[in-house]
């Protein structure tokens, strides 16, 4: 999984080339968690990929659930920009279950998620 974190805008942007992993999450956790520590919150988190690769099995749908728990209180706004239909499903979803506002852009359109991801743009 590539990712990207801009400590400026606090927009973290990863793009998973492949199913998810444990290894992914923990690279993700000590991405994340040092700047968490030191900026309180993350403004805005994007996963970019074309189709959801889902997870590499039980273990690791259940480790992501967790990361979840753990970070979701600490992002304001996820943005999915995939072309995979799921996506719509799975941002309204975190739009009404959990703390972050959450939407779902198509894979073309990663400026405008971009925008909308610092603040600069209405969803």
């Amino acid at each position: 999984m590539q990712m990207q974190l801009d400590r400026e805008t606090g927009v973290l942007v990863i793009e998973p080339v492949a199913a998810l992993s444990k290894a992914d999450l923990a690279e993700l956790s000590g991405l994340l968690d040092p700047y968490l520590e030191k900026a309180g919150r993350l403004k805005g988190l994007m996963i970019d990929t074309r189709a959801l690769p889902g997870w590499d099995g039980l273990a690791t749908m259940l480790a992501h659930k967790d990361f979840i728990r753990i970070h979701a209180g600490r992002i304001d706004r996820v943005a999915f920009v995939t072309d995979s239909d799921v996506a719509n499903i799975v941002a309204k979803l975190i739009d009404f279950a959990l703390p972050p506002a959450a939407l779902r852009f198509h894979w073309n359109e990663k400026n405008a998620a971009l925008a909308w991801l610092r603040g600069d743009a209405k969803g």
